[in-house]
């Protein structure tokens, strides 16, 4: 398991197929929600962008972004390696120069970052039924709501036993 990573892993190797190319990639997964100006918010992600860019929220960002098809060629199988949720937790806060057993962060094969604005703190609630409540942070860029399982994981999927993120 490589926990946010393994799109990027699927996305490399696919990269070529003509229902996968693009020329700009939204990165998006689960537990979120996206909200009601999204549908006009999507449209405009390509807008104005260069050759090898990312546009990432500043700060901790859950692995949500958007990024060029050259990105994707300069980062080749860099993530086809299995972190553990610590390890991919350090990748994300590492920021662009992160590195962990390999594997860099995406802004390290992006030729420019473009920082948009920070996630902010919108509460927290039990949007999954599990009783465990998730922190609730809004990227209003995107206009997406990311309910993250703070300091572990294993609520939703699996045996529904709650494990820490760090060992």
């Amino acid at each position: 398991n490589n926990f946010d990573y393994n799109g990027f892993s699927g996305l490399y190797r696919d990269r070529d197929d003509p229902l996968v190319r693009a020329d700009v990639y939204f990165y998006l997964h689960d537990s979120t929600k996206v909200g009601k100006s999204f549908p006009q918010v999507f449209p405009t992600l390509k807008d104005n962008f260069h050759l090898g860019e990312a546009r990432l929220p500043g700060g901790a960002n859950s692995n949500i972004y958007h990024f060029s098809h050259a990105v994707v060629e300069r980062y080749k199988r860099n993530y086809d390696i299995n972190l553990t949720k610590g390890e991919a937790v350090n990748l994300e806060l590492g920021g662009v120069n992160a590195w962990v057993r390999g594997t860099r962060h995406i802004g390290h094969f992006a030729k420019k970052v473009v920082w948009l604005r920070a996630r902010q703190g919108r509460g927290s609630a039990d949007v999954y039924g599990t009783g465990v409540k998730r922190t609730i942070w809004w990227y209003p860029d995107y206009d997406i709501y990311k309910y993250i399982l703070w300091g572990s994981f294993g609520d939703i999927g699996g045996d529904g036993k709650l494990r820490p993120n760090f060992r």
